[in-house]
Order: structure tokens, then C-alpha cells, then sequence
């Protein structure tokens, strides 16, 4: 579930979105832009005018209304596939493949919801948006690396996991340093040519992807080096730990 989810959240990700904070489960994020809590407080700090506002309120209902099948058929979908895979019925494949396109509507309908919202704003307000994106981007890294260490936090390291653990993530940093300043280039070299409606935009993404590619391989050699630090008693802990997390959303 993990691969398939973080391999659309991946293809969305390239989409700028049109607020702060968007998560890439579907289930929280398939009803369309700015319905999240976060976007109010978002879109409130580029001052509308009135008739902004009603725009906006104006393209978020006719999202809501057009894509509301979608988005039902998506989640009864998602909710098939969870109940399939934790329970190991093969036909979990057959629903993964059913939902795949799902996400891909969901996802285009929220890109033109998007570009539909970015439409009412002016240049302005666009620039103040993406700044406030990136802020809200890197709160969401650092609440997630948080959340990572919490659970570390209940798996009872010893003093020396503990070490190696931060000698691994200290060679990553070191490693890969390069490759995590490519992609964020990219990423800005990618929005900044999108908003400008520029043609060379789709090979940027292109790049970003390949790019994208690398970072998980790398994060997935990290994550298996740190796996191997844990005893078999915690890595069966760990497990349960995200089963848990899963089940609670």
C-alpha cells in the first residue's frame, strides 16, 4: 500500500498545489482544492477582495458537485483495497489496479481545480502562495520526521542502535546532499516555468521525476540499513507500530 500510495502522491506532487500542508493520502485530500482547514488559513493571508472570494467559493462548489461520484467510488475503492491487503486476499492486486485510474481522475480534476483558483489571483498573490506553500512544506517535513521519532522513540534503543542509527542518517545527509538540492532546483525551476505557462515546463518534470526516482532508492538504502540495527523483536514491534498508525487513519 505504502509503494502504490507514494507512487501517485509522487505524479501529484509535481502539480502545485494550491495550498500549504497537502497530504498525499487520498482519502484526505480527493474532494477537491481547499477544503482542507489549512487552505483557509492560507488563502485568508493573501487579502481577496470580496469578488475573489466569491470565485473561488464559486469553483470549489462546482468541484464538489462534479467530482462527488469520483470522489465516493474512490474511497469505496481504497477502503476495498486496505481490507484486502491487511487481511492478504490476492485480489488485493485487482483492486489496486481498479484504483489506480481512480487516482488519476482524482488527481486531474484537482489540478484544474487548481489552475481554475490560481485563475482569480493575481501575479501577486500567486507569488505570496507559493512562498506560503514552501513554508507550509517544510513544517510538514519536519511534523513527519518528528512523528518518525516518535515511534523510534518506543522501540527501546540501546545507547549504540541509538549511534549507529544517527551515524547512518549523518551519511545520508552527507551522500545524497547533492541530489536533495537537485530536486528542490528543480522543483522551483519546475513551478516557476509552470506558472509562466512556459513549454519547456514538461521536460523539467520530466527531470524532477527521474530525480524523484533517485531520492527513493536512496531513502529506501537508508531506510534498510536502519532496519537492520533492530533486533527481530523490534523490527516485528516496529510493524505493528505502522499498523496501528495506518488503522487510525
Amino acid at each position: 500500500m505504502k509503494k502504490f500510495i507514494t507512487a501517485v502522491a509522487l505524479t501529484a506532487a509535481l502539480v502545485p498545489m494550491a495550498y500549504a500542508g497537502q497530504r498525499g493520502h487520498f482519502g484526505a485530500s480527493a474532494e477537491g482544492l481547499g477544503h482542507h482547514g489549512g487552505a483557509a488559513k492560507v488563502f485568508a493571508q493573501l487579502n481577496l477582495t470580496a469578488e475573489q472570494t466569491a470565485q473561488i467559493k464559486a469553483i470549489r462548489e462546482a468541484d464538489r458537485q462534479q467530482n462527488q461520484p469520483l470522489v465516493q467510488s474512490f474511497r469505496t475503492k481504497l477502503a476495498e483495497y486496505r481490507q484486502l491487503k491487511q487481511a492478504n486476499n490476492p485480489s488485493a492486486d485487482a483492486a489496486k489496479n481498479a484504483l489506480a485510474p481512480l487516482a488519476e481522475q482524482v488527481r486531474a480534476a484537482r489540478t484544474a481545480t487548481h489552475e481554475r483558483i490560481l485563475g482569480v489571483l493575481t501575479p501577486e498573490q500567486r507569488t505570496q502562495l507559493q512562498q506560503l506553500r514552501a513554508t507550509g512544506e517544510a513544517f510538514s517535513r519536519g511534523f513527519k520526521a518528528g512523528q518518525r521519532m516518535g515511534v523510534m522513540s518506543q522501540l527501546n534503543l540501546t545507547a549504540e542502535q541509538k549511534q549507529r542509527m544517527k551515524t547512518i542518517r549523518a551519511a545520508d545527509r552527507q551522500q545524497n546532499q547533492a541530489l536533495y538540492q537537485s530536486v528542490r532546483a528543480k522543483v522551483a525551476e519546475y513551478r516557476q516555468l509552470k506558472q509562466a505557462n512556459e513549454p519547456k515546463a514538461d521536460a523539467v518534470k520530466a527531470d524532477l521525476q527521474a530525480l524523484r526516482t533517485q531520492v527513493k532508492a536512496a531513502r529506501s538504502a537508508a531506510h534498510e540499513k536502519m532496519l537492520s540495527v533492530l533486533t527481530p523483536e523490534q523490527r516485528a514491534q516496529l510493524e505493528q507500530l505502522r499498523a496501528q498508525r495506518k488503522s487510525q487513519h
